[in-house]
Protein backbone atom coordinates (compact mmCIF):
# COMPACT_ATOMS: atom_id res chain seq x y z
CA UNK A 1 0.00 0.00 0.00
CA UNK A 2 3.04 2.40 1.15
CA UNK A 3 4.37 1.57 -2.64
CA UNK A 4 1.60 2.17 -4.22
CA UNK A 5 0.90 5.81 -1.96
CA UNK A 6 4.72 6.79 -2.81
CA UNK A 7 4.10 5.37 -6.41
CA UNK A 8 1.31 7.79 -7.11
CA UNK A 9 2.30 10.88 -5.07
CA UNK A 10 5.80 10.61 -7.69
CA UNK A 11 3.66 10.33 -10.78
CA UNK A 12 1.46 12.99 -9.15
CA UNK A 13 4.67 15.16 -8.92
CA UNK A 14 6.01 14.54 -12.40
CA UNK A 15 2.35 15.87 -14.16
CA UNK A 16 2.56 18.77 -11.82
CA UNK A 17 6.24 19.09 -12.95
CA UNK A 18 5.39 18.76 -16.69
CA UNK A 19 2.93 21.61 -16.52
CA UNK A 20 4.94 24.29 -15.05
CA UNK A 21 7.78 25.19 -17.56
CA UNK A 22 5.02 26.07 -20.10
CA UNK A 23 5.18 30.03 -18.43
CA UNK A 24 8.46 29.78 -18.87
CA UNK A 25 8.50 28.61 -22.81
CA UNK A 26 5.70 30.81 -23.60
CA UNK A 27 8.02 34.23 -22.30
CA UNK A 28 10.84 32.65 -24.01
CA UNK A 29 9.13 33.04 -27.57
CA UNK A 30 7.57 36.15 -26.82
CA UNK A 31 4.18 34.45 -26.67
CA UNK A 32 1.49 36.70 -24.15
CA UNK A 33 -1.43 35.29 -22.56
CA UNK A 34 -4.69 37.74 -22.66
CA UNK A 35 -2.68 40.16 -24.30
CA UNK A 36 -0.22 40.73 -21.53
CA UNK A 37 3.41 39.28 -20.61
CA UNK A 38 3.97 36.94 -18.58
CA UNK A 39 4.83 38.29 -15.07
CA UNK A 40 8.88 38.80 -14.29
CA UNK A 41 7.26 37.34 -10.91
CA UNK A 42 6.54 34.06 -11.84
CA UNK A 43 8.15 31.18 -9.99
CA UNK A 44 11.19 28.65 -11.40
CA UNK A 45 8.42 26.17 -10.68
CA UNK A 46 6.29 27.92 -13.48
CA UNK A 47 9.45 29.05 -15.81
CA UNK A 48 11.71 25.95 -15.50
CA UNK A 49 9.96 22.44 -15.50
CA UNK A 50 9.83 19.89 -18.55
CA UNK A 51 6.72 21.65 -20.78
CA UNK A 52 3.42 19.98 -20.46
CA UNK A 53 2.97 17.42 -23.37
CA UNK A 54 -0.59 18.34 -24.07
CA UNK A 55 0.30 21.96 -24.51
CA UNK A 56 3.52 21.40 -25.94
CA UNK A 57 2.17 21.79 -29.89
CA UNK A 58 0.40 24.84 -28.72
CA UNK A 59 4.24 26.65 -28.14
CA UNK A 60 5.45 25.28 -31.46
CA UNK A 61 2.12 26.54 -33.23
CA UNK A 62 2.60 30.35 -31.77
CA UNK A 63 6.66 29.94 -32.58
CA UNK A 64 5.50 28.78 -36.36
CA UNK A 65 3.12 31.86 -36.68
CA UNK A 66 5.79 34.10 -35.86
CA UNK A 67 8.42 32.80 -38.19
CA UNK A 68 6.33 32.08 -41.65
CA UNK A 69 8.70 30.82 -44.78
CA UNK A 70 8.30 30.91 -48.23
CA UNK A 71 11.06 29.40 -50.54
CA UNK A 72 11.29 29.70 -54.28
CA UNK A 73 14.05 28.49 -56.48
CA UNK A 74 15.44 31.23 -59.17
CA UNK A 75 19.18 30.83 -59.60
CA UNK A 76 20.16 28.69 -56.71
CA UNK A 77 18.63 31.10 -54.55
CA UNK A 78 16.31 30.99 -51.91
CA UNK A 79 14.20 33.80 -50.62
CA UNK A 80 13.20 33.73 -47.01
CA UNK A 81 10.03 35.80 -46.03
CA UNK A 82 9.71 36.11 -42.61
CA UNK A 83 6.89 37.43 -40.71
CA UNK A 84 8.02 39.71 -37.47
CA UNK A 85 4.77 39.69 -35.14
CA UNK A 86 6.87 40.58 -32.18
CA UNK A 87 6.51 43.98 -33.63
CA UNK A 88 3.62 45.66 -31.04
CA UNK A 89 3.17 48.87 -33.58
CA UNK A 90 3.49 46.96 -37.16
CA UNK A 91 2.85 43.04 -36.28
CA UNK A 92 1.82 42.29 -40.50
CA UNK A 93 5.66 43.49 -40.80
CA UNK A 94 7.64 41.34 -43.61
CA UNK A 95 11.12 41.62 -44.35
CA UNK A 96 12.69 39.68 -46.95
CA UNK A 97 16.08 38.71 -47.34
CA UNK A 98 17.62 36.50 -50.02
CA UNK A 99 20.36 34.00 -48.63
CA UNK A 100 22.48 31.78 -50.99
CA UNK A 101 21.51 28.47 -49.60
CA UNK A 102 22.32 25.91 -52.48
CA UNK A 103 25.55 26.98 -53.85
CA UNK A 104 28.23 24.58 -54.62
CA UNK A 105 29.44 23.14 -51.08
CA UNK A 106 32.67 22.51 -52.42
CA UNK A 107 33.15 25.94 -53.92
CA UNK A 108 32.27 27.19 -50.41
CA UNK A 109 34.88 25.12 -48.42
CA UNK A 110 37.52 25.98 -51.18
CA UNK A 111 37.34 29.95 -51.28
CA UNK A 112 37.48 29.73 -47.44
CA UNK A 113 40.59 28.44 -47.38
CA UNK A 114 42.12 30.10 -50.25
CA UNK A 115 40.91 33.57 -48.58
CA UNK A 116 41.79 32.71 -44.89
CA UNK A 117 44.92 30.23 -45.65
CA UNK A 118 43.34 27.18 -44.50
CA UNK A 119 45.00 24.76 -46.45
CA UNK A 120 47.07 22.92 -43.53
CA UNK A 121 43.46 22.45 -41.69
CA UNK A 122 42.44 18.68 -41.02
CA UNK A 123 39.43 17.98 -43.42
CA UNK A 124 37.32 16.82 -41.17
CA UNK A 125 36.68 20.78 -40.07
CA UNK A 126 37.74 21.45 -43.99
CA UNK A 127 34.31 19.66 -44.68
CA UNK A 128 32.28 21.42 -41.84
CA UNK A 129 33.12 24.90 -43.01
CA UNK A 130 30.64 24.58 -45.98
CA UNK A 131 28.02 24.47 -43.20
CA UNK A 132 28.73 28.83 -42.51
CA UNK A 133 26.69 28.77 -45.60
CA UNK A 134 23.79 26.51 -44.60
CA UNK A 135 21.22 27.53 -42.23
CA UNK A 136 18.90 25.25 -40.04
CA UNK A 137 15.75 23.66 -41.58
CA UNK A 138 12.21 24.79 -40.58
CA UNK A 139 10.18 22.43 -38.96
CA UNK A 140 8.44 21.22 -42.06
CA UNK A 141 11.44 20.67 -44.40
CA UNK A 142 13.23 18.16 -42.57
CA UNK A 143 11.89 14.21 -41.55
CA UNK A 144 12.03 15.16 -37.87
CA UNK A 145 9.27 12.28 -37.51
CA UNK A 146 11.73 9.61 -39.28
CA UNK A 147 14.57 7.81 -37.99
CA UNK A 148 17.67 7.72 -40.34
CA UNK A 149 18.66 4.57 -41.80
CA UNK A 150 22.11 5.04 -39.88
CA UNK A 151 20.19 4.92 -36.56
CA UNK A 152 21.09 1.89 -34.20
CA UNK A 153 18.70 2.15 -31.24
CA UNK A 154 20.75 -0.45 -29.49
CA UNK A 155 23.96 1.74 -29.56
CA UNK A 156 21.29 4.96 -28.80
CA UNK A 157 19.77 3.48 -25.67
CA UNK A 158 23.28 2.43 -24.44
CA UNK A 159 24.41 6.62 -25.05
CA UNK A 160 21.26 7.42 -22.73
CA UNK A 161 22.06 5.38 -19.84
CA UNK A 162 25.90 6.27 -20.39
CA UNK A 163 24.19 9.78 -19.81
CA UNK A 164 22.57 9.26 -16.84
CA UNK A 165 24.96 6.82 -15.49
CA UNK A 166 27.57 9.75 -15.33
CA UNK A 167 25.15 12.39 -15.38
CA UNK A 168 27.23 14.46 -12.70
CA UNK A 169 30.82 15.06 -14.74
CA UNK A 170 29.03 15.42 -17.72
CA UNK A 171 27.26 18.14 -16.50
CA UNK A 172 30.15 19.53 -15.56
CA UNK A 173 31.92 18.81 -18.87
CA UNK A 174 29.24 20.78 -20.65
CA UNK A 175 29.39 23.46 -18.69
CA UNK A 176 33.14 24.42 -19.02
CA UNK A 177 32.38 23.62 -23.03
CA UNK A 178 30.60 26.57 -23.03
CA UNK A 179 33.81 28.57 -22.05
CA UNK A 180 35.26 27.25 -25.83
CA UNK A 181 31.71 27.94 -27.63
CA UNK A 182 31.51 31.17 -26.26
CA UNK A 183 35.13 32.35 -27.81
CA UNK A 184 33.31 31.92 -31.38
CA UNK A 185 30.98 34.95 -32.04
CA UNK A 186 28.40 32.39 -33.62
CA UNK A 187 28.57 30.81 -30.00
CA UNK A 188 28.06 34.02 -28.70
CA UNK A 189 25.91 36.51 -30.60
CA UNK A 190 23.14 34.83 -30.86
CA UNK A 191 23.20 34.74 -27.00
CA UNK A 192 24.08 39.05 -26.36
CA UNK A 193 21.03 39.25 -28.61
CA UNK A 194 18.08 37.45 -27.31
CA UNK A 195 19.15 38.80 -23.77
CA UNK A 196 18.29 36.13 -22.30
CA UNK A 197 21.47 35.38 -20.32
CA UNK A 198 23.52 38.38 -19.61
CA UNK A 199 22.99 38.44 -16.34
CA UNK A 200 23.63 36.04 -13.96
CA UNK A 201 20.41 35.98 -12.42
CA UNK A 202 18.54 35.55 -16.19
CA UNK A 203 21.75 33.12 -16.74
CA UNK A 204 20.45 31.04 -14.22
CA UNK A 205 16.91 30.43 -15.35
CA UNK A 206 18.26 30.05 -19.43
CA UNK A 207 20.56 27.43 -17.87
CA UNK A 208 18.73 25.76 -15.42
CA UNK A 209 15.76 25.35 -18.29
CA UNK A 210 18.41 24.35 -20.79
CA UNK A 211 19.82 21.36 -18.27
CA UNK A 212 16.12 20.03 -17.71
CA UNK A 213 15.64 20.37 -21.61
CA UNK A 214 18.71 18.21 -22.08
CA UNK A 215 17.96 15.66 -18.91
CA UNK A 216 14.21 14.49 -20.37
CA UNK A 217 16.55 13.49 -24.35
CA UNK A 218 18.70 11.31 -21.73
CA UNK A 219 15.50 10.05 -19.82
CA UNK A 220 12.81 10.05 -22.58
CA UNK A 221 12.27 8.07 -25.89
CA UNK A 222 12.66 11.15 -28.27
CA UNK A 223 11.60 9.20 -31.02
CA UNK A 224 8.30 8.86 -30.07
CA UNK A 225 5.99 11.50 -31.25
CA UNK A 226 4.13 11.24 -28.32
CA UNK A 227 7.23 11.63 -25.94
CA UNK A 228 8.23 14.12 -23.50
CA UNK A 229 11.38 14.22 -25.08
CA UNK A 230 10.51 14.35 -28.53
CA UNK A 231 8.59 17.48 -27.99
CA UNK A 232 11.23 19.15 -26.05
CA UNK A 233 13.05 18.54 -29.47
CA UNK A 234 10.66 20.40 -31.56
CA UNK A 235 10.29 22.93 -29.10
CA UNK A 236 14.41 23.50 -29.08
CA UNK A 237 13.84 23.79 -32.98
CA UNK A 238 10.93 25.76 -33.06
CA UNK A 239 13.52 28.40 -30.46
CA UNK A 240 16.34 28.20 -32.64
CA UNK A 241 14.43 28.98 -35.88
CA UNK A 242 13.09 32.05 -34.51
CA UNK A 243 15.88 33.59 -33.11
CA UNK A 244 17.93 32.88 -36.66
CA UNK A 245 14.81 34.41 -38.38
CA UNK A 246 15.25 37.64 -36.42
CA UNK A 247 18.83 37.80 -36.56
CA UNK A 248 19.06 36.83 -40.53
CA UNK A 249 16.11 39.62 -41.21
CA UNK A 250 18.00 42.66 -39.23
CA UNK A 251 19.56 45.23 -41.47
CA UNK A 252 23.27 44.43 -40.74
CA UNK A 253 24.16 48.16 -39.32
CA UNK A 254 20.98 47.98 -36.89
CA UNK A 255 21.93 44.39 -36.10
CA UNK A 256 25.88 44.84 -34.88
CA UNK A 257 24.79 47.09 -32.00
CA UNK A 258 22.90 44.31 -30.92
CA UNK A 259 25.64 41.65 -30.92
CA UNK A 260 27.88 42.93 -28.47
CA UNK A 261 27.92 44.26 -24.41
CA UNK A 262 30.97 46.04 -24.56
CA UNK A 263 30.48 49.60 -26.52
CA UNK A 264 27.61 49.41 -27.43
CA UNK A 265 24.49 52.07 -26.39
CA UNK A 266 23.34 50.08 -23.81
CA UNK A 267 23.31 50.77 -19.99
CA UNK A 268 24.37 47.30 -18.60
CA UNK A 269 27.78 46.88 -17.12
CA UNK A 270 30.10 44.66 -18.50
CA UNK A 271 32.19 42.18 -15.99
CA UNK A 272 35.30 41.97 -17.53
CA UNK A 273 38.18 42.22 -14.40
CA UNK A 274 40.63 39.56 -15.59
CA UNK A 275 40.58 39.89 -19.99
CA UNK A 276 44.27 41.00 -20.22
CA UNK A 277 45.59 38.33 -17.68
CA UNK A 278 43.84 35.28 -19.98
CA UNK A 279 45.06 37.04 -22.13
CA UNK A 280 48.44 36.63 -21.60
CA UNK A 281 48.13 32.94 -20.91
CA UNK A 282 46.46 32.20 -23.71
CA UNK A 283 48.92 34.06 -26.27
CA UNK A 284 51.53 30.90 -25.96
CA UNK A 285 48.68 28.41 -25.64
CA UNK A 286 48.76 27.82 -30.20
CA UNK A 287 50.52 28.27 -32.67
CA UNK A 288 48.02 28.51 -35.31
CA UNK A 289 46.07 31.78 -36.66
CA UNK A 290 42.31 32.38 -35.57
CA UNK A 291 39.82 31.39 -38.41
CA UNK A 292 37.30 34.12 -37.81
CA UNK A 293 35.32 34.88 -40.83
CA UNK A 294 33.91 38.22 -40.00
CA UNK A 295 36.27 40.35 -42.00
CA UNK A 296 34.74 43.17 -44.46
CA UNK A 297 35.04 41.21 -47.23
CA UNK A 298 33.15 38.23 -45.97
CA UNK A 299 29.45 38.21 -47.55
CA UNK A 300 26.73 38.69 -44.84
CA UNK A 301 27.27 35.51 -42.75
CA UNK A 302 23.62 33.43 -41.62
CA UNK A 303 23.33 33.60 -38.08
CA UNK A 304 22.59 29.99 -36.22
CA UNK A 305 24.03 28.35 -39.37
CA UNK A 306 24.93 24.23 -39.72
CA UNK A 307 28.48 25.15 -38.38
CA UNK A 308 27.24 26.80 -35.38
CA UNK A 309 25.00 24.18 -34.83
CA UNK A 310 27.81 21.66 -35.06
CA UNK A 311 30.51 23.46 -32.90
CA UNK A 312 27.05 23.82 -30.47
CA UNK A 313 26.92 19.74 -30.95
CA UNK A 314 30.58 19.56 -29.63
CA UNK A 315 29.95 21.09 -26.60
CA UNK A 316 27.89 18.41 -25.18
CA UNK A 317 30.13 15.20 -26.24
CA UNK A 318 33.70 16.83 -26.81
CA UNK A 319 35.18 17.15 -23.51
CA UNK A 320 34.11 13.97 -22.00
CA UNK A 321 34.95 11.48 -24.60
CA UNK A 322 37.97 12.97 -25.12
CA UNK A 323 38.73 13.39 -21.19
CA UNK A 324 36.44 10.87 -19.63
CA UNK A 325 38.79 10.41 -17.04
CA UNK A 326 38.65 14.32 -16.64
CA UNK A 327 35.12 14.18 -15.76
CA UNK A 328 33.91 11.47 -13.71
CA UNK A 329 33.92 8.52 -16.13
CA UNK A 330 37.14 7.19 -15.82
CA UNK A 331 35.13 3.89 -15.35
CA UNK A 332 33.21 4.05 -18.84
CA UNK A 333 34.23 1.48 -21.40
CA UNK A 334 34.39 1.79 -25.34
CA UNK A 335 30.78 0.86 -25.98
CA UNK A 336 29.98 3.17 -23.57
CA UNK A 337 31.40 6.50 -25.28
CA UNK A 338 30.08 4.89 -28.75
CA UNK A 339 26.76 4.67 -27.72
CA UNK A 340 26.93 8.57 -26.43
CA UNK A 341 28.70 9.77 -29.46
CA UNK A 342 25.91 7.85 -31.32
CA UNK A 343 23.30 9.07 -28.86
CA UNK A 344 24.55 12.70 -29.83
CA UNK A 345 24.29 11.78 -33.56
CA UNK A 346 20.61 11.02 -33.10
CA UNK A 347 20.08 13.93 -30.99
CA UNK A 348 22.04 15.92 -34.12
CA UNK A 349 19.76 15.04 -36.44
CA UNK A 350 16.55 15.63 -34.80
CA UNK A 351 17.56 19.03 -33.79
CA UNK A 352 18.20 19.82 -37.65
CA UNK A 353 21.68 19.16 -37.90
CA UNK A 354 22.60 17.60 -41.75
CA UNK A 355 24.24 14.38 -41.56
CA UNK A 356 27.66 16.05 -43.40
CA UNK A 357 27.73 18.56 -40.35
CA UNK A 358 27.13 16.11 -37.80
CA UNK A 359 29.71 16.53 -35.54
CA UNK A 360 29.63 12.75 -33.99
CA UNK A 361 29.58 11.02 -37.73
CA UNK A 362 31.78 8.30 -37.44
CA UNK A 363 33.87 5.82 -34.82
CA UNK A 364 34.59 6.77 -31.47
CA UNK A 365 38.23 7.45 -32.65
CA UNK A 366 37.21 9.54 -35.61
CA UNK A 367 35.20 11.83 -33.06
CA UNK A 368 37.84 12.76 -30.95
CA UNK A 369 39.83 13.02 -33.60
CA UNK A 370 37.85 15.62 -34.55
CA UNK A 371 37.54 16.88 -31.36
CA UNK A 372 41.41 17.19 -30.74
CA UNK A 373 41.38 19.12 -34.37
CA UNK A 374 38.93 22.03 -33.08
CA UNK A 375 40.28 22.47 -29.75
CA UNK A 376 43.77 22.94 -32.25
CA UNK A 377 42.44 24.88 -34.99
CA UNK A 378 39.54 26.58 -33.77
CA UNK A 379 39.32 26.82 -29.93
CA UNK A 380 42.78 27.48 -28.69
CA UNK A 381 43.67 30.21 -31.52
CA UNK A 382 40.05 32.13 -30.42
CA UNK A 383 41.27 31.66 -27.22
CA UNK A 384 43.93 34.49 -28.16
CA UNK A 385 41.09 37.20 -29.08
CA UNK A 386 39.05 36.38 -26.33
CA UNK A 387 36.26 39.99 -25.61
CA UNK A 388 35.04 41.76 -22.87
CA UNK A 389 32.02 39.90 -23.94
CA UNK A 390 33.05 36.61 -23.46
CA UNK A 391 34.32 37.27 -20.00
CA UNK A 392 31.18 38.82 -18.80
CA UNK A 393 28.89 36.02 -20.30
CA UNK A 394 30.96 33.38 -18.92
CA UNK A 395 30.80 34.90 -15.60
CA UNK A 396 27.66 35.44 -15.73
CA UNK A 397 26.86 31.82 -16.90
CA UNK A 398 28.80 30.33 -13.87
CA UNK A 399 27.57 32.72 -11.05
CA UNK A 400 24.26 31.90 -12.86
CA UNK A 401 24.85 28.32 -12.19
CA UNK A 402 26.33 28.53 -9.15
CA UNK A 403 22.84 29.67 -7.47
CA UNK A 404 21.96 26.45 -7.29
CA UNK A 405 25.30 24.16 -7.28
CA UNK A 406 27.15 25.91 -4.65
CA UNK A 407 31.24 26.22 -5.07
CA UNK A 408 31.59 27.37 -8.33
CA UNK A 409 33.30 30.32 -9.75
CA UNK A 410 34.82 31.63 -13.37
CA UNK A 411 38.36 31.42 -12.11
CA UNK A 412 38.35 28.11 -11.06
CA UNK A 413 36.26 26.86 -14.11
CA UNK A 414 38.65 28.73 -16.37
CA UNK A 415 41.40 26.89 -14.54
CA UNK A 416 39.92 23.63 -14.71
CA UNK A 417 38.91 24.12 -18.53
CA UNK A 418 43.21 24.90 -19.14
CA UNK A 419 44.53 22.15 -17.24
CA UNK A 420 42.13 19.74 -19.25
CA UNK A 421 43.06 20.96 -22.22
CA UNK A 422 47.09 21.14 -21.34
CA UNK A 423 46.97 25.14 -21.62
CA UNK A 424 49.71 26.73 -19.30
CA UNK A 425 47.70 29.40 -17.42
CA UNK A 426 50.01 31.08 -14.44
CA UNK A 427 48.01 34.26 -14.65
CA UNK A 428 44.90 32.43 -13.65
CA UNK A 429 46.43 30.51 -11.13
CA UNK A 430 48.35 33.63 -9.43
CA UNK A 431 44.55 35.19 -8.98
CA UNK A 432 43.10 32.48 -7.49
CA UNK A 433 42.27 33.02 -3.37
CA UNK A 434 43.30 30.28 -1.48
CA UNK A 435 39.74 29.25 -1.19
CA UNK A 436 39.93 28.76 -5.17
CA UNK A 437 43.41 27.23 -5.06
CA UNK A 438 41.41 24.36 -2.13
CA UNK A 439 38.34 24.29 -4.86
CA UNK A 440 39.96 23.42 -7.71
CA UNK A 441 42.47 20.97 -5.87
CA UNK A 442 39.36 19.45 -4.89
CA UNK A 443 37.38 19.29 -8.03
CA UNK A 444 40.84 17.38 -9.54
CA UNK A 445 40.63 15.00 -6.67
CA UNK A 446 36.95 14.35 -7.15
CA UNK A 447 36.47 13.90 -10.68
CA UNK A 448 39.83 11.69 -11.38
CA UNK A 449 39.58 9.63 -8.23
CA UNK A 450 37.18 9.79 -5.68
CA UNK A 451 34.27 9.83 -8.31
CA UNK A 452 35.69 6.14 -8.71
CA UNK A 453 35.50 5.12 -5.18
CA UNK A 454 32.09 2.28 -4.79
CA UNK A 455 29.07 4.49 -4.70
CA UNK A 456 30.90 7.79 -5.20
CA UNK A 457 29.26 7.97 -8.77
CA UNK A 458 25.46 7.41 -7.31
CA UNK A 459 26.10 9.82 -4.67
CA UNK A 460 27.26 12.88 -6.47
CA UNK A 461 24.47 12.34 -9.53
CA UNK A 462 22.03 12.41 -6.96
CA UNK A 463 23.54 15.96 -5.80
CA UNK A 464 23.36 17.82 -9.20
CA UNK A 465 19.60 16.00 -9.07
CA UNK A 466 18.48 17.20 -5.66
CA UNK A 467 20.09 20.48 -6.68
CA UNK A 468 18.18 20.87 -10.24
CA UNK A 469 15.08 20.09 -8.90
CA UNK A 470 15.69 22.59 -5.55
CA UNK A 471 15.88 24.70 -7.93
CA UNK A 472 13.51 24.49 -10.13
CA UNK A 473 10.76 24.62 -7.14
CA UNK A 474 12.55 27.96 -5.86
CA UNK A 475 9.74 29.98 -4.13
CA UNK A 476 9.23 33.59 -5.75
CA UNK A 477 10.58 35.21 -2.47
CA UNK A 478 13.61 32.93 -3.18
CA UNK A 479 13.91 34.13 -6.71
CA UNK A 480 13.47 37.69 -5.61
CA UNK A 481 16.17 37.25 -3.29
CA UNK A 482 18.53 36.00 -6.29
CA UNK A 483 17.31 38.32 -8.75
CA UNK A 484 18.46 41.43 -5.88
CA UNK A 485 21.59 40.26 -5.61
CA UNK A 486 24.20 42.96 -6.66
CA UNK A 487 28.00 42.73 -7.88
CA UNK A 488 30.82 45.09 -7.51
CA UNK A 489 30.72 45.17 -11.54
CA UNK A 490 27.65 46.70 -11.48
CA UNK A 491 28.35 49.61 -8.65
CA UNK A 492 31.24 51.57 -11.29
CA UNK A 493 30.25 52.94 -14.26
CA UNK A 494 29.18 50.78 -17.56
CA UNK A 495 32.12 49.30 -18.20
CA UNK A 496 33.23 47.73 -15.30
CA UNK A 497 36.69 46.18 -14.63
CA UNK A 498 36.25 45.04 -10.85
CA UNK A 499 34.72 41.73 -9.06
Amino acid sequence: MTVMKTEEDEAEKEQMALKKEQEYIRQLLGVKENGKNISDSTTLQEECHIPSPDKMEDDVENTKSKCTLTSKDSNNYCTKQIRLSNNEEKPNKCVSFVVDLNVNHNSVIHELIERYNLQNLPLDLQKLLGGLNQGIPSDYSVPIDKKPDWLDMKKFKIGQKFAQKYYFGLNYSEMLSLLVLFSFPGGLEPLIFTGNSATPFTAFRRYLSTALRVKSWFENDVWNVDNLGYKNIKLVRAMHLNVSNRLNSKPHKELQSQLTLWGSSNEAAVWCPMKEQIRKDFQSCCPFQAFRPTDDQTPRKIYVNQLDMSITQFGFVGLMVMFPGKFGAGSATEEELEGFIHLWRGLGYLLGIEDKYNFCNGTLEEVRQRGRSLIDHWAKPSFQHITEDWEHMSRCMIEGISYYVPGLSFEVSLLYLCWVLDIPAPQVYASLTWWQTFMFTLTKVTMTFTIRLPGMVQFHNWLIRRALARASNFTPEQLKKLESRTYNYEKNGKYNTRL
